[in-house]
């Protein structure tokens, strides 16, 4: 299945790895090869994350120590696409759909 980010999403996936690569560059190379390789996982199997909470229509994955992803499947005309909401870290206040 074909994985479609929001643009809010990218720019929190961007501001994410240029926190740790101001800190380390290689960890931060290494935290989005793994995150990377767990949103080809989900283009493979797009139920993998949990169902979020009591919305039944958005999951979540860990996809890394201290951040997930929060994604729903979304039907663009002729095909299923897993839509990534949002790149969150752990530490922040609950997400909300």
């Amino acid at each position: 299945m074909k994985i479609q980010w929001t643009n809010g999403a990218v720019s929190e996936f961007i501001e994410g790895l240029g926190y740790i690569a101001a800190i380390s560059p290689n960890s931060a190379a290494k935290m989005e090869e793994k995150i990377l390789k767990y949103i080809d996982i989900l283009s493979k199997q797009p139920l993998l994350g949990r169902i979020y909470e009591d919305v039944p229509e958005y999951r979540t994955l860990v996809v890394h120590k201290r951040y997930r992803i929060f994604y729903h499947i979304e039907n663009l005309g002729n095909e299923d696409v897993v839509m990534i909401d949002a790149f969150w870290h752990t530490s922040r206040d609950k997400w909300t759909p």
